[in-house]
Formats: structure tokens, sequence, C-alpha cells
């Protein structure tokens, strides 16, 4: 039942921690002891079931002999995952070794005016409305991202721009919209420095969920427009995501984060199921637990109950 959590524990150290860095560790281990001679560090131990793990380091082993897979990671949780600063790091480390098959999952934060990843960017010539899962007294639908955005401007458009960090071409040449369609809802152009491009043909086959549209570009770009079509007949936009990705081999490290997020938020995301099942991921990995530490009625079987509801519902994807 608990298998994700151990998984996210294991992934970590195993991906990010050194023989030298464990040496470190114990000094500072040594100094907090003299300092604050009341905390147990013996008692800090991490737990982990590794062989949960093996299917995913399987895949991992296959994709640096083949060279022609790609192994996808799903990380859900809060405010350090908004920022990207912890799976940021992991992602790096997986790409530059394995492969960098793009930069995954994005979402307009700074066009929802809140903090966005330093990797990539969003604007807008216009204002829209958004809400994140944590404001829950908003009725606006919430999908992968934790994140939505709408706007009823005809001359509103968003711009997506991914930025090279750490030696990573985050270019990319097939981007999955993840948008609320329907009669009302506009569809989309996607444009950029050199051209425009509507959905790939091929894609309106095989995503014909209620949810995504997919653009493929024959050459790699670093910027887009997403701007609207049939304006006469349609009155909204509704974005949830973007999905990112350069169609080569390697590790798509996807993270969905939001400031303030508890595991009942995720819960109550009746979208975010359905959605993340086109992500098809190899290993999801939950980070969620700081917030509900500072509830003021926190309960022990409430969390639990929390806790195993949202890994019941990822274990489907």
């Amino acid at each position: 039942m608990y298998n994700i959590i151990y998984r996210s524990v294991a992934l970590f150290f195993i991906l990010c921690v050194q023989i030298d860095a464990i040496a470190q560790l114990s000094d500072v281990n040594d100094s907090i002891k003299r300092q604050y001679k009341f905390i147990s560090t013996e008692k800090n131990k991490l737990e982990g079931d590794t062989a949960s793990l093996v299917h995913f380091f399987d895949k991992l082993s296959q994709l640096e002999q083949s060279k022609d897979k790609k192994v996808v990671v799903v990380h859900i949780g809060d405010s350090h995952l908004q920022a990207d600063h912890y799976p940021g790091v992991v992602r790096v480390n997986l790409q530059k070794h394995f492969g960098n098959a793009g930069r995954g999952l994005v979402a307009p934060f700074k066009v929802g005016r809140t903090n966005e990843p330093s990797n990539y960017k969003s604007s807008s010539n216009t204002k829209w409305r958004a809400r994140r899962i944590v404001n829950e007294k908003d009725s606006l639908p919430i999908g992968i991202s934790g994140l939505s955005i709408k706007n009823d401007d005809t001359k509103s458009n968003l711009m997506i721009t991914t930025l090279n960090k750490e030696g990573l071409d985050y270019s990319f040449s097939k981007i999955t919209l993840f948008h609320q369609k329907g009669f009302q809802h506009y569809n989309f152009i996607l444009c950029d420095s050199l051209s425009c491009f509507q959905a790939s043909i091929d894609a309106k086959k095989d995503t014909l969920e209620e949810f995504t549209t997919v653009y493929v570009k024959p050459a790699n770009c670093v910027i887009f427009n997403i701007d609207h079509l049939d304006t006469l007949t349609r009155k909204t936009a509704l974005i949830y995501g973007l999905l990112l990705e350069n169609e080569q081999p390697g590790v798509l490290y996807n993270n969905i984060g939001i400031n303030g997020a508890e595991y009942r938020h995720y819960n109550k995301n009746v979208k975010l199921q359905s959605q993340m099942s086109l992500l098809n991921p190899d290993l999801i990995i939950i980070s969620l637990g700081t917030n509900e530490a500072y509830a003021p009625r926190y309960s022990n079987t409430d969390f639990y109950k929390q806790v195993d509801s949202l890994i019941v519902s990822q274990s489907n994807c």
C-alpha cells in the first residue's frame, strides 16, 4: 500500500547520495548531537521497499543499454515541487545519465500569478483568471497540473518559453495541451517564431479524450504562442497544463506541485487521475505531508485515510 512512498525515499537516496556525501552526513549528525543533546539522530531512519523499484530500475537499465526507450516519472507534491527544487535536481541527474526526453509537464504559473520553475517561463498579453487546488472556494475546474487558467478574451494568447539549464536542451517538437473541450471552448493553433501549426491528424485519432490536443512539429522549438480558433462560435479558454517532449529516448520527469497542497487537495481533484493516465508513468513519487503538520486539528486517522486514498487512486494510472 505504501510502496509509492517507499519508492520516493529510495529514489532520492539512490540517485542523489554518493559515498562521500554519506560520510559528510555522519559528520553533520555528530555536530547536531553535540549542539542539541535532546535529539536522538539514531532514531532518524528511512525505511523503504527496494523490491518495488525493480521494475523501474529494469526500465532504466534497458534505456541505458538500448538508447531507444522512454522512462516516465511523475512526482506529486507541494511548494518544493512547484518551485522545482527537489525534482529539478533529480531530473537533471537522471537526464544527464540516461538521456533527455524533454522538460515534461509544465503549468503557466506566472500567468496564474504565482511562482514558477526557473527552466521555463509563461506569459500572456492579457490577464487570466486562475485557480490552484488549494483554493477550495473557487469553482473553476482543476486538471493535471493542479493549476487552471481561464480567459474569455479572443485577443489573448499564452506564451511558453523553455530555458536550457544545467547543460540540458529543453527544446521540444511535441506539445500535448491539456484543456477543456466542448462547444463553448476554443480550439487552439500554436505558433513558433517561424510558422503556425494545428493539431496533428494522427494524434487526433489517438487522443480522443475530452481534455487533450496533441501538436507535432517537424523541428524543435523553444518558444510558442497558443492562439484561439473558432472565435465566432466559441467563447472561452480553459487550460490545465502542457506536456513538452522532444521525441528522443531518455527520461521524462514530470512534477506536479502546488504551494500549500495537502493529500486531501489532490484527492478532491477528480480530473487528476484520468489526465494522469495519459502520462503513462513508470514511477509515481508522492512528496506530501508537510502542510498537514500545520493543521490546527490534525488527526492521525484522517491523515492516513487521505494517504491511502491518493495512493490507491494513483496506482490505477
